[in-house]
């Protein structure tokens, strides 16, 4: 049995190794054509508000404003990773913050305090 995603994103690897040694495994077991992943920052990538503003499951916790909250009161930084180049309109991500804790540890949360 393949490790979960919850090993594979660590830190201690980096976020780029985690997600092509991710992307990797992924497409070894799809036999598919190879995607790139890009990573991205949603408090400072306007594409990320185009994303959320068009998308139609997207909510208030997928918002740079949650997600600015965020960062703020707790010091997540969000991250999101894509497989939409830079120079290409934002159709599709998963956002994440890096949560550090001195007691779990660091790791990523997908949309953390959020009924979602």
């Amino acid at each position: 049995m393949a490790p979960s995603i919850h090993h594979r994103l660590r830190f201690d690897i980096g976020v780029s190794e985690a997600v092509q040694e991710l992307s990797h495994n992924a497409r070894a077991q799809l036999q598919g054509p190879q995607l790139p992943v890009f990573t991205i920052y949603p408090l400072t990538d306007a594409r990320w508000g185009e994303l959320v503003a068009r998308h139609p499951r997207s909510g208030i916790f997928h918002t740079s404003s949650w997600l600015s909250s965020l960062k703020q009161t707790y010091g997540y930084e969000p991250v999101a990773f894509t497989t939409c180049r830079p120079s290409e309109q934002l159709t599709n991500s998963l956002v994440f913050c890096k949560v550090r804790s001195w007691i779990t540890g660091r790791r990523f949360v997908s949309l953390p305090f959020s009924d979602h």
